[in-house]
């Protein structure tokens, strides 16, 4: 065998070189649980309120639009994978209620490094916070 075809064989060998996807995912979580002013306990939780279930569906559509599987969504968000696929088929209902959903979204899901997502978060910080602060509050019935 020539040293060549030798070489080429080895490196097939090899596992290909990916990018890791749990330090991505967790910074995109980070922020929009900044952004959105709910606590990453609060994301990963089992809670049902509509802020909770609004910030999953933004990290699920932000990370559905970087390439990753509805069952790695899932695993990061510790949900189903059909619960993932809900989340994504039900996100124009879900900015219709908060606008402010689609802007994380499409910030986030640009092609970037994150310190410039970062800052493009921040110059939406204000408003973001207006479009919040003009939600109704949702009141229980008694």
């Amino acid at each position: 065998m020539m040293r060549a075809e030798a070489e080429r064989q080895a490196d097939m060998s090899l596992p290909m070189w990916r990018p890791r996807t749990g330090t991505q995912s967790r910074a995109i979580m980070q922020m929009v649980s900044r952004s959105l002013g709910v606590s990453m306990a609060q994301i990963m939780g089992g809670g049902r309120y509509l802020e909770f279930v609004h910030a999953r569906a933004c990290i699920a559509m932000v990370l559905r639009a970087k390439g990753m599987s509805l069952c790695q969504i899932g695993s990061r968000l510790g949900r189903h994978h059909t619960t993932v696929l809900h989340y994504c088929d039900h996100f124009g209902t879900y900015e219709r209620d908060r606008p402010e959903l689609r802007l994380l979204v499409d910030v986030l899901s640009r092609d970037r490094p994150f310190d410039d997502a970062a800052k493009a978060l921040q110059a939406l910080k204000p408003h973001i916070d207006e479009m919040l602060a003009c939600r109704p509050v949702r009141r229980a019935s008694a």
